[in-house]
C-alpha cells in the first residue's frame, strides 16, 4: 500500500484549525453582543428550536472540538512520521 501524501493531512488539518477558531469566534462574539432578551427567546424557523444561549454555547463546544482535534492530529502527525 501507499503512504497518503502529506499535504492533504496539513490542508485537513489547517481547515479544522480556521474552522474551530471562526466557530469559537462566532460563538463568543454572539454571546457578547445578545441581550438577556435575545439569549432567553427561542429560535424561530425550521430544525431545532433552542434558546440563543444554547445556540450559542453549542458554537463554543464546536469550536473547541474542532481545535482539540486538529491539536490530536497535529500531534498524531508529528508522532508517527
Amino acid at each position: 500500500m501507499s503512504a497518503t501524501p502529506e499535504k492533504p493531512k496539513v490542508w485537513a488539518i489547517a481547515s479544522f484549525y480556521v474552522g474551530g477558531t471562526a466557530a469559537l469566534i462566532f460563538g463568543v462574539a454572539r454571546w457578547a453582543m445578545q441581550s438577556p432578551a435575545e439569549l432567553a427567546a427561542l429560535s424561530s424557523g425550521r430544525g431545532l428550536v433552542l434558546p440563543g444561549w444554547a445556540w450559542n454555547l453549542l458554537f463554543v463546544m464546536l469550536g473547541l472540538a474542532m481545535c482539540g482535534f486538529a491539536i490530536w492530529a497535529t500531534i498524531r502527525l508529528r508522532r508517527f512520521r
